[in-house]
């Protein structure tokens, strides 16, 4: 990601995040002189992308809209209607302003999805589009950071864009991969790990908060949950509160989501199911806590 954006920023361009966001983008942003620029997704729409808000927040300096799907931290997918209204708006504002505006999808978790769920399709809906992709959570080597950037391949000239992040990417330090990975993960794809172990422990996770009575949108893909904090309840002193009675969350704020907090199942189902009573005594300890 650091790569496609010192590829196509110029200094004080807007990068367009949109909350809840995984947060490190802003860094990534600001270390190539740029400019973020918010644009709110709500739980009451499934947090999927407004175009209207989108439109609203762009100006001629926009340059790059980033967009995480399955998402981090609430594990919605994008749809593909949303991507095509995205599209169709930054389509329209590009030709206006004279200069395109990129999309960079974040596709970390591209194949961490649930049965039945369907990933969104960038190239074809959108010319000027790169995927910066990552095989650490495919095959849970988190931390090892060997991945990709794919651009499009109907953008036209997309040789140049090849060369630029070619030199962005040496002249970041990024030079290639360890050569151990050089050798051992081409014997390894194209399998993955076993992601259905995510979609057990998902559902236990939404089967306790459903008895409790704490809402959610439902994840479809990565391995988180971003659960809504009761209304009435401090967000630091619920967060806190489960932290103190051995289950440690992420404050939504953390994303610019106030109010609610991220809960990761990535561990297996057996662990999971054991601590269902330390998250239901947790949770009942952090409402006491809000007054509940």
């Amino acid at each position: 990601m650091n790569v496609v954006l010192r590829t196509v920023l110029s200094i004080e361009d807007q990068v367009i995040l949109i909350t809840p966001y995984f947060l490190e983008y802003p860094f990534y942003v600001e270390n190539f002189h740029g400019v973020v620029k918010e644009v709110e997704t709500r739980f009451e729409d499934g947090w999927q992308i407004k175009p209207e808000a989108l439109e609203a927040a762009i100006n001629p300096l926009t340059r790059v809209v980033i967009i995480n799907s399955p998402h981090n931290p609430t594990g919605i997918i994008l749809t593909q209607d949303t991507i095509d209204k995205m599209c169709a708006v930054l389509k329209r504002k590009s030709e206006e302003y004279g200069r395109p505006i990129w999309v960079l999808s974040d596709d970390v978790y591209a194949r961490v999805i649930a049965p039945g769920a369907v990933t969104h399709k960038i190239f074809k809906a959108y010319e000027y589009s790169a995927v910066a992709y990552s095989l650490s959570k495919d095959i849970s080597i988190p931390g090892e950071r060997f991945g990709a950037i794919c651009v499009n391949p109907l953008l036209k000239n997309n040789g140049l864009f090849v060369h630029a992040a070619a030199h962005a990417n040496e002249i970041l330090g990024f030079v290639h991969a360890n050569r151990l990975h050089m050798r051992l993960i081409p014997k390894v794809l194209p399998a993955k790990s076993a992601v259905h172990l995510y979609d057990e422990s998902r559902n236990i996770i939404m089967k306790t908060l459903d008895e409790l009575g704490i809402q959610y949108v439902k994840p479809t893909g990565a391995f988180y949950i971003f659960p809504k904090i009761p209304d009435g309840c401090d967000e630091w002193t619920f967060c806190k509160t489960l932290a103190e009675n051995c289950v440690v969350v992420v404050p939504g704020s953390a994303f610019k989501a106030t109010g609610f907090f991220r809960l990761s199942f990535c561990k297996p189902p057996e662990d999971i199911q054991k601590a269902v009573p330390v998250i239901k005594t947790a949770v009942a300890a952090a409402l006491k806590a809000c007054g509940k």
